[in-house]
């Protein structure tokens, strides 16, 4: 009998925890794909119940303002209680905060000093001494101090010349960081190093050849983790070879179009939705529609996207009515893109029916806030669908979009006039945008 008991208790105690990481990981799905509002109240609950993950993301989602309103206290405090409980990755963000003043003071009210950040960046390290990404995070972070990127404060000083030896030392000991990452197999590291010498970036001396010296040993890196089966890899060395300016700025340092292409075909025959999304820029239209369904197809949101944009192109001299065909293919490749998380998406769907019309953006003109449309509207204007996708975009975090709905409720345009909730959601839209952006004539005026 009291074994019985025993094993019904041991059942029931094993589906508790089974169904514990069962909402964590709903959580951690729902925050993948930017459904922040689910992802919320998931990680809530799991934070209830003592969680660390779910402290770190509500940290994560109070510090950027996914879906809740920003509030660096809160975020300091959810980060602190997960780094407590062994989430190396909490430190990093502390670290974060206080390099870029988003933390400025501790609990007794005193400035936080530069050191602090460093202290939390080497208890990241210290809880997980095998990540290689930590040691580049870490760097870089180290780099940032020592330079002026950051509002934190450095201790003072009698002399000039005991700042310059203590700044370098803390340069040296960021370049080392990432040195150490680059040999445990963090390729980013080398890029960071690489483009520091390329840019003359956080007092690095400029050379083109120490940066090559470094690009290339990436390219090693990821050479070595191509050759064990990792499809990214080979996706990774298509952007760094690539005939323009990639995200990793190797511009013409290592620009090879057929290595590139070589690199991304690799990554194709392996299935990387990536880099199907890559090749499209490679080959003729029919192709490139082929490789983007597919890469949407794999998961890769930018390939539906890219597709829609393909679509939107069709339309670019027609009218509404020679081109409905495309419109609803472009709808349709859009929403798709935004069910796998790309807001911007849900945003060009909000702008499409808002303005009246499918039409592109050039960088400057998505530098305004709200951007204006660059063609002429063509089709009736849908205020209440607008509002329907700025929603969907706004709970996904999207600065822009939150602005725009305040503009939506603020005139009345398909949602009921609400002054109140327009000046919530200019609020939040505002804090998002201004968080890291360069954006200095918005963020320090009144937003008009």
């Amino acid at each position: 009998m009291m074994l019985r008991k025993y094993l019904i208790m041991l059942f029931l105690a094993v589906g508790v925890l089974g169904a514990q990481d069962n909402t964590l990981q709903q959580a951690e799905a729902a925050y993948k794909i930017k459904n922040y509002p689910k992802a919320f109240r998931l990680y809530k609950q799991e934070a209830q119940r003592g969680e660390a993950q779910a402290f770190y993301h509500l940290g994560l989602m109070y510090r950027y303002g996914q879906w809740v309103d920003i509030d660096y206290k809160k975020a300091f405090n959810y980060f602190k209680k997960a780094g407590e409980m062994g989430i190396a990755d909490a430190y990093l963000e502390l670290a974060d905060m206080v390099a870029g003043g988003r933390i400025a003071k501790n609990a007794k009210g005193e400035p936080f000093a530069c050191e602090k950040a460093l202290s939390y960046a080497n208890k990241a390290l210290e809880l997980n001494p095998k990540r290689a990404d930590i040691y580049e995070r870490v760097g870089l972070l180290y780099l940032r101090v020592q330079w002026s990127n950051h509002t934190c404060s450095l201790k003072d000083f009698s002399q000039y010349s005991q700042e310059v030896q203590y700044k370098q030392k803390i340069f040296q000991k960021g370049v080392s960081y990432l040195e150490k990452a680059g040999e445990m197999g963090d390729f980013n590291a080398y890029t960071t190093l690489g483009y520091s010498y390329a840019a003359g970036d956080f007092r690095f001396e400029r050379s083109f050849k120490k940066a090559k010296q470094y690009y290339l040993k990436a390219v090693a890196v990821l050479e070595k983790a191509g050759a064990k089966g990792d499809s990214q890899a080979y996706n990774e060395l298509g952007l760094i070879y690539q005939d323009e300016s990639s995200n990793l700025s190797t511009g013409t340092i290592l620009e090879n179009r057929h290595k590139a292409v070589a690199y991304f075909q690799k990554a194709v025959a392996m299935g990387n939705a990536n880099a199907y999304t890559n090749m499209g820029e490679y080959v003729d239209e029919n192709k490139a529609m082929e490789y983007y369904k597919k890469a949407g197809e794999l998961g890769d949101a930018l390939g539906y996207a890219s597709l829609a944009g393909m679509y939107q192109g069709k339309c670019e001299y027609e009218t509404f009515k020679s081109c409905a065909g495309a419109f609803k293919k472009s709808v349709e490749y859009l929403t798709l893109a935004g069910a796998l998380g790309d807001d911007y998406s849900y945003k060009e769907l909000g702008d499409t029916y808002f303005y009246g019309g499918l039409f592109y953006r050039n960088w400057e003109e998505y530098q305004k806030v709200p951007a204006p449309p660059s063609y002429t509207p063509r089709i009736p204007r849908d205020y209440k669908k607008a509002a329907h996708y700025y929603q969907k975009c706004a709970d996904m975090g999207n600065a822009y979009c939150y602005l725009s709905l305040a503009k939506l409720y603020k005139k009345g345009l398909g949602v009921p006039k609400d002054a109140k909730k327009a000046r919530a959601y200019e609020g939040h839209g505002r804090d998002v945008l201004c968080v890291g952006e360069d954006l200095d004539d918005y963020c320090e005026g009144d937003g008009e």
